[in-house]
């Protein structure tokens, strides 16, 4: 697999739907509402920061999560500061005028890291920040492209003829996963009853980007998934429908009943998993067992970890 390991930036950024699209970005002293507004009207999930330094320095992304899970920490810290529930008299309008885009950053402990990528670096030396950071930055030229999980997995997937036999043909059960296979006790699941606040604050605190849907009055079958996709559209004088019930609010921000969660069992290959992620235009796969319950959860992280270490 070293050809994949070797594989340069620019490959992936060719092969990108819309390679040449502008960038959007913001500087580190921008207000969260204006990110927010941006994210929307450019119907995208994450958005890079830039230093107001000359020459500008890239500092990280802000993704829609990231704003979610500020409103919901914010939430719940004045809800214990003044011992009783601030449900219906909660401002959420702060997200845009109490923090600017910079402060966030620091907030999540999410600096520089990595830096910028040059379009000649090879995909080795980006796999790190790939994986924790779910995007990186690029530069080719005098441009900047972002680089996805998904881009990379796509790239992957374009040319699966002629990766290693051992690769597209590794078990699920034989993949060496974040979250080890039948450990409840790790999966990232929530009911579909709790408020959308509720979820957020718990994927804040437990460091999550994405978690499992499931009904504890039918055994605890996975019903649906919710990650940072949900909140496309999703703006600051819209935050009130975070008080919903996930369920209600997942289906609320896709404008549609709740698209079922994409899974596979432990007998099926990466190759198979790798197809129906990219037909399913989903990050993440998850594993359940025969009457439907999660049992573990195969990312583009996993998926990238075992193509480049097979």
């Amino acid at each position: 697999m070293s050809s994949v390991r070797n594989l340069s930036l620019d490959k992936i950024i060719a092969r990108k739907k819309k390679p040449h699209r502008e960038l959007v970005s913001v500087l580190e002293d921008a207000p969260l509402d204006r990110v927010s507004k941006l994210l929307h009207q450019n119907s995208i999930i994450a958005v890079p920061v830039f230093s107001t330094a000359t020459p500008p320095k890239f500092l990280g992304f802000i993704d829609n999560f990231d704003l979610m899970k500020f409103v919901a920490r914010d939430y719940y810290e004045r809800e214990k500061q003044t011992k009783q529930s601030l449900l219906h008299g909660f401002p959420f309008s702060s997200i845009g005028t109490s923090i600017t885009a910079g402060e966030l950053l620091n907030q999540l402990n999410r600096g520089v890291g990595d830096g910028v990528f040059d379009s000649t670096d090879t995909l080795q030396l980006a796999i790190h920040a790939l994986s924790s950071k779910k995007r990186i930055l690029v530069r080719m030229g005098d441009r900047y492209y972002i680089i996805t999980q998904s881009d990379v997995i796509k790239y992957l997937h374009s040319i699966y003829d002629t990766l290693h036999v051992n690769v597209v043909q590794t078990l699920v059960c034989e993949m060496k996963l974040q979250i080890p296979i039948n450990s409840p006790e790790n999966m990232p699941t929530i009911s579909k009853d709790w408020m959308a606040i509720e979820a957020f604050y718990f994927m804040d605190s437990r460091n999550l980007d994405n978690v499992g849907i499931v009904d504890a009055q039918h055994d605890g079958k996975l019903i649906g998934n919710f990650s940072a996709s949900d909140l496309r559209g999703l703006v600051s004088d819209q935050i009130d429908v975070l008080k919903q019930p996930l369920w209600n609010f997942v289906q609320t921000m896709t404008g549609k009943p709740a698209i079922p969660p994409v899974t596979c069992t432990t007998t099926d290959t990466m190759g198979d998993v790798m197809t129906i992620a990219i037909q399913n235009r989903v990050h993440r796969v998850w594993i359940v067992n025969n009457i439907q319950c999660p049992i573990g959860l195969i990312t583009f992280t996993d998926i990238i970890n075992t193509a480049l270490n097979q």
